[in-house]
């Protein structure tokens, strides 16, 4: 749980970071 709300907050943060999943 704790790094998929990391992920979340980078991906809010960074839109380009969910491209790069």
């Amino acid at each position: 749980m704790f790094w998929i709300m990391i992920l979340l907050i980078l991906a809010c943060n960074n839109p380009m970071f969910i491209r790069l999943i």
